[in-house]
């Protein structure tokens, strides 16, 4: 009950809670959206999570838009369908079991001491928004190959679009030092 600051867990003074989350609790989170947030044609709204310890499900709207376990990596959701013209809702609910389950902890212990420090729960890096083009790129994997001086782009979009056109531009210092095309996913 009450605010927290986020990027910072709830156990930091900074968050402005000073209060350990326990293995029987859920943290929730709610804010309503800026009013610039709302659903448009031809574009789509990705919501990124720098990371949460270490359970998440998220809600726009009160529409489930996934679930990420996992205290340590980035993952984010496309909310596009979620999204009203008036006021928007983002809802987080968090669960952190810390030393009380198999999921991965670092060296968080619900009691620190020894090479153990204080578990850490909730939102703990930065959380954004950002609109995309409806076909957007959603991974892209790169293998150099030095001694051939190839490098090989493997990007899969949006659509899922098998004959999608996908150009790449390298440049270095400003200056194009290599072009090419190809279908998605090759």
């Amino acid at each position: 009950n009450g605010d927290i600051l986020v990027p910072f867990s709830p156990e930091a003074a900074l968050s402005g809670v000073g209060r350990q989350l326990k293995p029987d609790e859920f943290l929730w989170y709610k804010r309503s959206l800026p009013e610039e947030i709302r659903p448009e044609a031809g574009s789509r709204w990705l919501l990124h999570f720098g990371a949460v310890d270490q359970c998440a499900v998220v809600y726009v709207n009160g529409k489930k838009q996934g679930k990420h376990v996992g205290g340590y990596l980035p993952f984010s959701f496309d909310v596009t369908d979620a999204l009203q013209e008036e006021r928007n809702i983002l809802t987080i609910k968090v669960k952190d079991y810390s030393d009380t389950y198999y999921y991965s902890r670092g060296k968080q212990k619900l009691e620190n001491g020894g090479m153990f420090y204080t578990a850490q729960s909730g939102i703990w890096q930065t959380v954004w928004m950002e609109p995309v083009s409806a076909n957007h790129i959603t991974r892209l994997k790169t293998t150099p190959d030095i001694d051939k001086k190839i490098l090989t782009v493997e990007a899969h979009t949006a659509t899922g679009n098998p004959s999608a056109v996908v150009s790449v531009v390298v440049s270095e210092g400003g200056k194009v030092v290599a072009t090419g095309k190809a279908m998605q996913g090759q």
